[in-house]
Order: C-alpha cells, then sequence, then structure tokens
C-alpha cells in the first residue's frame, strides 16, 4: 500500500513538476463576436509583436487616412504595410523629423494599435 501511495506521488510530481506550461484547453470554449471593424482576437506580426485584441480596426483606418496617406500613399497601397508599435513609436516626429507635420496628432496607446492593426496586410 505504502509502495503504491509513493509511486502514485513520484508520477504525479514528475508530470506536474517539468517545468512545461500547463495545456490549455482552447477548443471548447464558444467564440463570442467582436464589434464591427475591433480586430478579434491578437494577432502577430513577423517580428513577434501583437496588436491587442481590443484594437479597432476602422479607428485605424481612419487615422492612417487623415495623419499618413499623404505621404505614404492610400492605405490600400501603402508603402508602410505590417508595421509594429515599436516601429511607429520609433518614427514618432521627436525621433523622426519628417513627421514634424503630424506634431501632437501623432497616434500612441490605444490609437497607435489601432493603427497597427489597419495597416495588417
Amino acid at each position: 500500500m505504502i509502495t503504491r501511495l509513493l509511486t502514485g506521488l513520484v508520477l504525479l510530481s514528475s508530470m506536474t513538476g517539468c517545468g512545461a506550461p500547463e495545456p490549455v484547453a482552447t477548443g471548447y470554449k464558444k467564440q463570442i463576436a467582436a464589434p464591427p471593424g475591433a480586430a478579434t482576437a491578437a494577432t502577430t506580426t513577423g517580428t513577434g509583436n501583437a496588436t491587442p485584441a481590443t484594437a479597432n480596426l476602422a479607428a485605424g483606418q481612419k487615422a492612417y487616412a487623415d495623419l499618413c496617406a499623404a505621404c505614404h500613399q492610400p492605405l490600400a497601397t501603402t508603402a508602410k504595410p505590417n508595421k509594429t508599435l515599436a516601429q511607429i513609436d520609433a518614427n514618432a516626429p521627436a525621433k523622426n523629423p519628417s513627421h514634424a507635420s503630424v506634431g501632437a496628432k501623432w497616434p500612441t496607446g490605444a490609437a497607435a494599435a489601432d493603427l497597427v492593426a489597419a495597416l495588417k496586410k
């Protein structure tokens, strides 16, 4: 009896203490529809940066049209597809004088995440 108990404890501890993350079940969850224009889930760019699930695609498209399209072409043919939050931040007017015309309107925070969502190709 004690041998079985010890064997069971050793097996149990080896299964939970291996250092690997616990498995996560995802198939059973019901998918909930997102509001129109909102991203439905976090997506990953080629550089590993994620677009927050709360990004608003419509707001990002409007921000691009208002702030970027004059120099970088319309969104459909933009010269700046798939930009990440880090890339947008690195090109803020304070860091890149060519964007001085945008000035204080430069998107940050949630607005920058919206812009990233709009730039996904």
